[in-house]
């Protein structure tokens, strides 16, 4: 909090103490999968930020993405996360995706090797998603 980002607040994954109704945006890179592999109930999780957020308001989800249809299976090996399994977890939570984009996609990882490989370190492929809170919720 403060410095050059006064109206940005840190959270970890205890308790907040946001007001409901009270966030515009949470975001989080390249950490659901940790947030998977430590075995953090994430409906909860999900539940506080959906209540923490306006209605209309975003979050955002950017992760190494792990082969598609592989689940939950690489979260503590490769560090990646198929990227349906945030989808179908975060809409389950209550939330819309809105948008996607391919900015941070590399086609030419094979998505086969840990995050921290040398061979790809840096240049994983990356997805980046935008849900946001009902308006109306």
């Amino acid at each position: 909090t403060g410095g050059r980002l006064p109206n940005v607040t840190a959270a970890d994954d205890g308790e907040w103490g946001f007001a409901p109704n009270s966030v515009d945006l949470i975001f989080t890179a390249l950490n659901y999968h940790d947030v998977i592999n430590l075995k953090v109930e994430r409906a909860p999780l999900l539940a506080n930020m959906l209540a923490a957020l306006k209605p209309g308001g975003i979050f955002a989800v950017i992760d190494h993405s792990a082969e598609a249809g592989s689940g939950v299976r690489d979260v503590g090996t490769l560090h990646r996360v198929d990227e349906s399994v945030v989808v179908a977890e975060v809409e389950a939570a209550g939330f819309e995706l809105v948008e996607t984009t391919d900015l941070l996609r590399n086609p030419a990882d094979a998505r086969t090797l840990a995050v921290f490989d040398p061979a790809i370190r840096g240049k994983t492929d990356c997805f980046v998603l935008k849900f946001r809170k009902p308006p109306t919720s």
